[in-house]
């Protein structure tokens, strides 16, 4: 009688459970891994039986279907190595980094590291510890593709994406000749000042919740601190509106007791409550009310002046004296809590 032949059958389940999805409604489909990677392969049983075929051609079937699925399954199990665990060959779309100079830990585990981190809180999880410009990937549905930004990686922390700053550089930009358009997009230069563009703040603070923090200087270089325990604002067919909850810090509250619920507005796009043009008048884009208690975006003064359209936050240094230096910066309210969860069975 001839020996059966069987060949056992094989299965591997692998599973990566989706992060969990945050606010504002945005789908599952646009985190980390899609859905729940299942692959299963199973290999089927070849079985010598009395009255069934009796060449060896069948033995030599089921060896080299045994021998086509190994080579499947071990192409599907890298590719799944490689989407669970982020190299970059696969799916990265180059992340951009220099890793010889952006501050990577070496030997630091990075096993929380997306492979397109959202914000710099996500590139403090892939290691890097060095403030500096790196490329990100907001996760919202009216913005495709990266954008650079500066991420602020040590301050109380670190984790923090910076979208606007001021100081005291030799040519500063001047925020008031600015169009709307201008402000949609960002303009400046991001180891300096800037503003991050109206699109990219939108798209950052609509993918999960974010603190704001605001770093004030004076021209005697005093500093102040204003923290705003929840920030987004709307896109712009609701003309950017400001939304800044649950002030604490040194500072006082300039922005949300008058500056909450209002619009965006620029030299040519007036949205504020005035009977005038605040963005005009006060020489900046910002969410003018009628017209400000707060205004980061006004014309930059070198000395200690007084003047309603410098840099004025009123609650420190009162409606006339334009500040030295700020900037603003936000990291997620859930701070180094949001960490990829695995699950590999095997079967």
């Amino acid at each position: 009688m001839a020996k059966q032949v069987n060949l056992s059958s094989l299965m591997l389940d692998l599973k990566y459970f989706q992060k969990p999805n945050y606010h504002r409604g945005f789908s599952g489909e646009i985190f980390y891994i899609d859905k729940i990677l299942s692959i299963k392969i199973s290999i089927p049983t070849f079985d010598k039986r009395p009255g069934g075929p009796s060449s060896a051609v069948d033995i030599i079937a089921g060896v080299l279907v045994f021998e086509i699925f190994g080579i499947v399954f071990s192409v599907l199990l890298t590719l799944a190595q490689a989407r669970i665990f982020g190299f970059g060959w696969l799916g990265s779309g180059g992340s951009g980094y220099d890793h010889s100079s952006s501050g990577l830990s070496a030997g630091k585990a990075d096993c929380s590291c997306p492979p397109k981190p959202m914000d710099c809180d996500e590139v403090m999880q892939c290691g890097h510890n060095r403030s500096g410009i790196y490329e990100i990937w907001p996760r919202n549905r009216e913005m495709v593709g990266s954008v650079d930004v500066f991420c602020d990686l040590e301050t109380s922390g670190g984790g923090w994406t910076v979208i606007q700053r001021r100081g005291d550089y030799r040519k500063p930009v001047d925020f008031f000749l600015k169009s709307w358009y201008s402000y949609k997009k960002g303009f400046g230069d991001l180891r300096r000042d800037f503003w991050l563009g109206n699109e990219n703040i939108h798209a950052l603070t609509n993918q999960k919740k974010y603190y704001l923090r605001i770093d004030l200087t004076d021209h005697d270089n005093d500093t102040r601190v204003a923290f705003y325990d929840q920030f987004w604002i709307d896109g712009e067919h609701h003309h950017y509106m400001l939304h800044a909850y649950d002030y604490s810090g040194d500072a006082g509250d300039a922005l949300s007791r008058n500056h909450d619920g209002q619009k965006f507005s620029t030299i040519d796009r007036d949205n504020d409550n005035s009977t005038y043009h605040c963005a005009q008048k006060y020489k900046g884009g910002w969410w003018f009310a009628n017209c400000h208690t707060s205004n980061l975006n006004g014309m930059y003064n070198s000395e200690k002046v007084k003047s309603a359209d410098g840099i004025i936050w009123s609650t420190w240094r009162g409606p006339t004296e334009s500040l030295k230096m700020t900037e603003m910066k936000i990291r997620p309210t859930n701070f180094k809590a949001d960490l990829f969860e695995m699950n590999i069975d095997a079967v």
